[in-house]
């Protein structure tokens, strides 16, 4: 674990920015984008998983005019990403319960999605593959 790091954008344009995350050690690791005015304080946090030497990216867009609405950027592609990140981590332990978690989101059937999910943790689910999809999940139906 190291301590925080912090980077400043004095006025930032508008537009997507994205923060790559390297694994320091293996655990879940917290994103805070913040925007700070004299008239306003916005904060919005992403929660992660990591593993050592792991590289990872976080998307975020500012929109200067509307502050309030500093938003992570989650899509798709980028669950399938972290499923086949969870995979290669061995994560998840099983080629098919893999693939059905893909084929589930592919399909936009999450409810399935979900179950497997919570079918297959402990035994073919670790915690942190666990942990890191249930929050990619809950950034996908809440944008």
């Amino acid at each position: 674990m190291t301590d925080n790091e912090y980077i400043t954008i004095p006025n930032p344009l508008d537009g997507e920015y994205k923060i790559e995350t390297q694994g320091t050690g293996s655990g879940s690791y917290t994103v805070s984008v913040g925007y700070i005015t004299d008239e306003t304080s916005v904060e919005n946090d992403f929660k992660g998983e990591t593993a050592l030497g792991l590289i990872d990216s976080v998307d975020f867009g500012v929109n200067n005019s509307a502050p309030a609405e500093i938003r992570f950027t989650i899509t798709t592609e980028d669950v399938v990403a972290d499923i086949e990140m969870a995979y290669s981590q061995g994560w998840i332990t099983k080629k098919s319960v893999k693939d059905n978690l893909i084929r589930n989101l592919r399909k936009d059937h999450i409810n399935n999605f979900l179950r497997l999910l919570e079918r297959e943790h402990p035994r073919n689910i670790n915690d942190q593959a666990y942990n890191l999809l249930k929050e990619d999940i809950n950034w996908l139906l809440k944008n």
